[in-house]
């Protein structure tokens, strides 16, 4: 199913960390998840993609010289762990979202306000989806943005983030935009995209097949999908993803699908010139 929402003056996109922006690889101690549930991709790898559809979504519909608003995190990671395993402005998730910020224009453009769980979250893993939702709300208490600023929460499928979104577009639909969830683990070929409350909450194997259902649903443009296939498509190689395997099987397919996402875009676009201008494409073509 599609949905084409209304354009809205500004976008905050709000994001989960592990097995959503980067793989977890799927560690665990004494049988607990250290982060997700992902083993498609090694330990620490940024997803194909990721960080442009995510500037793509933040600065969508802005007007020129605007600052688009930064990259909100939300995590379970407990703040009692920060010493080990918080995020800090020189990790990787800060300089690779800066880095990309500043290549397109926005130097001011990257990771914002980060808002940790607890350990309790950590044992008690069930309750991972509502400290996320707590999370979300005092977000919104304390961003000083006006009621007109949406939100895309993006996060994944094995760390009780879609319960997170649930609460999110179930409690607060004036205030959501969209919700996306990174399919991980062996049930990733299963989920079906949703709306409550009018929100889509839709699921993705790859950045790319985000990104195509972004610019079907208007929170990118097809030129920001352009974008979104050029870098996920440098990044695959970087990241020595093996020709072949799944995550290249993955890939290859969702870029296919932008692709003639794009060609038809075009052709729409020529044909609706060629009417405007009261001429006829097909036998312009002849």
């Amino acid at each position: 199913e599609a949905w084409l929402l209304p354009p809205v003056p500004t976008t905050q996109v709000i994001t989960d960390v592990d097995d959503t922006v980067k793989s977890s690889g799927g560690l665990r101690m004494g049988g607990i998840a250290l982060g997700g549930v992902d083993e498609q991709y090694a330990r620490g790898t940024f997803y194909p993609g990721v960080v442009q559809l995510y500037l793509e979504m933040s600065k969508h519909g802005l007007p020129p010289g605007r600052p688009p608003p930064p990259v909100a995190v939300i995590t379970a990671r407990a703040r009692e762990l920060k010493f080990c395993i918080g995020l800090t402005k020189t990790c990787s998730l800060y300089t690779r979202f800066a880095d990309a910020g500043a290549r397109h224009g926005y130097p001011r453009w990257g990771i914002g306000p980060v808002l940790y769980g607890s350990v309790i979250e950590w044992i008690l893993q069930f309750r991972k989806g509502q400290r996320k939702f707590k999370n979300f709300r005092a977000l919104r208490r304390g961003s000083g943005y006006p009621t007109s600023v949406k939100y895309v929460y993006v996060g994944d499928t094995g760390e009780r983030d879609k319960e997170a979104a649930d609460h999110m577009v179930l409690h607060h639909p004036e205030a959501m935009r969209a919700a996306f969830l990174h399919a991980v683990g062996p049930a990733r070929n299963e989920w079906r995209d949703y709306a409550v409350n009018g929100v889509p909450v839709v699921f993705f194997r790859t950045y790319v097949g985000a990104a195509v259902k972004a610019a079907r649903m208007g929170v990118i443009d097809h030129a920001g999908l352009r974008r979104v296939v050029d870098a996920a498509r440098r990044e695959m190689y970087l990241v020595g993803i093996q020709e072949g395997s799944e995550p290249w099987r993955e890939l290859v397919e969702d870029i296919a699908m932008a692709e003639e996402e794009l060609r038809t875009a075009i052709e729409w676009k020529v044909t609706d010139a060629f009417h405007r201008a009261g001429l006829d494409n097909h036998h312009h073509k002849a």
